[in-house]
């Protein structure tokens, strides 16, 4: 009696794994379908990341009578893509002596930034992971992006022609082509 059970078993398992290594999905892997951009879709170029800022070069603009921090953009980071992006390095320094570095892009005709890279500590910068594009937006304290945005890099007429207009527009503290706004 005990011989039945014992083979019962045997022959269970013997069958358990050639069932086990059975496909559950026999149909052969699809290749993925990669969705091809609409025509006239906007595709951001490859971005290198411009040499640190130097304090020597920095240049200050004031975005707002409510603005605690000093702000900075080094002119020679200012670039002007043909993606119609404005790409420069913004330092911030925060009134405890801390600067905040960034490596950012405005895209003028989505109102929208994005910070590629940010300092750090021994002046180098580091990759920004899962950079996306935000909207660019009114803050009561701290508004340097809209302020790069509506007053220097964005005029009403789309975005500036060169790095020489929007050096004049941040040092002059308005792009002539903007629209003034109210202190």
């Amino acid at each position: 009696m005990k011989t039945v059970p014992i083979a019962l078993c045997i022959a269970l398992v013997a069958a358990f794994p050639a069932h086990a290594q059975r496909p559950i999905n026999p149909r052969p892997p699809q290749p993925a379908e990669t969705p091809e951009l609409p025509k006239g879709a906007w595709v951001e170029f490859e971005v290198e990341l411009p040499e640190y800022p130097v304090a020597d070069r920095l240049v200050e603009f004031n975005a707002s009578v409510n603005q605690r921090n000093h702000s900075f953009i080094d002119p020679k980071t200012l670039a002007l893509g043909d993606d119609g992006v404005v790409r420069y390095a913004m330092v911030i320094k925060v009134k405890d002596g801390v600067d905040n570095v960034t490596y950012e892009g405005i895209r003028c005709d989505s109102k929208e930034f994005k910070v590629y890279a940010v300092g750090d500590a021994g002046s180098r910068w580091i990759k920004a992971t899962n950079a996306k594009w935000l909207p660019v937006e009114y803050k009561e304290i701290n508004n340097q992006r809209r302020y790069l945005f509506k007053e220097v890099f964005c005029p009403r007429e789309g975005m500036v022609k060169s790095s020489a207009e929007a050096l004049s527009a941040l040092k002059s503290g308005i792009n002539a082509k903007a629209t003034p706004r109210v202190r």
